[in-house]
């Protein structure tokens, strides 16, 4: 019986590694086709557990901006990879009043881990949302890392799944001469 037992537990942890391993993938995993958000999709609100990198008592207020959001988890290793490119672009696009957020599902026993990777990585000095799942949930993203730049409307006007997607910079170049033409000027990163 010991034999038969520890053949059942084993079979038990393969299958365990196996489904955990594909949940992984699938968040991982990039879109076949098309951007994860259709633009035009309004962003909701963002109703997080918690903030990082905001004067304590106080949170990231999106009205009026445009906005990159990037949601990221520290386990996701395409999510690591993608952060200092951000950080990047978030050092040219910031002094023209663009606004970056990262929103994780992470919760409050993860921020340790989250902490440190902020800590470690040049740049990454943004407001960070945690226990943000609710505003992952109304939009329905099928993976991560996803960012996506909203207009200073709200609305998404571009958005991409996986590290390194090319695009950034030119949604953000359109959302600012949006928003120039709105308020009767405009912006552009040099």
């Amino acid at each position: 019986m010991g034999s038969r037992s520890n053949t059942v537990d084993t079979v038990g942890l393969v299958l365990l590694v196996a489904v955990a391993g594909l949940v992984v993938w699938k968040l991982q995993a990039p879109m076949a086709s098309g951007p994860p958000l259709a633009p035009g999709t309004p962003m909701p609100p963002m109703d997080v557990a918690g903030w990082l990198n905001v004067p304590e008592g106080e949170a990231f207020d999106p009205a009026g901006k445009v906005v990159v959001v990037d949601l990221w988890a520290t386990w996701c290793v395409p999510c690591r990879q993608e952060i200092p490119r951000l950080a990047e672009v978030a050092k040219r696009y910031r002094p023209l009043g663009v606004a970056f957020v990262g929103l994780t599902s992470e919760t409050e026993r993860d921020l340790p881990r989250v902490r440190e990777f902020i800590a470690d990585t040049p740049g990454f000095d943004w407001p960070v949302g945690y226990g943000a799942m609710d505003f992952w949930n109304a939009l329905e993203i099928p993976g991560i890392p996803v960012t996506i730049v909203f207009g200073a409307d709200g609305r998404a006007r571009w958005s991409a799944l996986g590290a390194g997607q090319a695009g950034l910079e030119a949604a953000l170049d359109e959302a600012l001469a949006e928003r120039g033409k709105a308020e009767g000027g405009g912006g552009k990163a040099q």
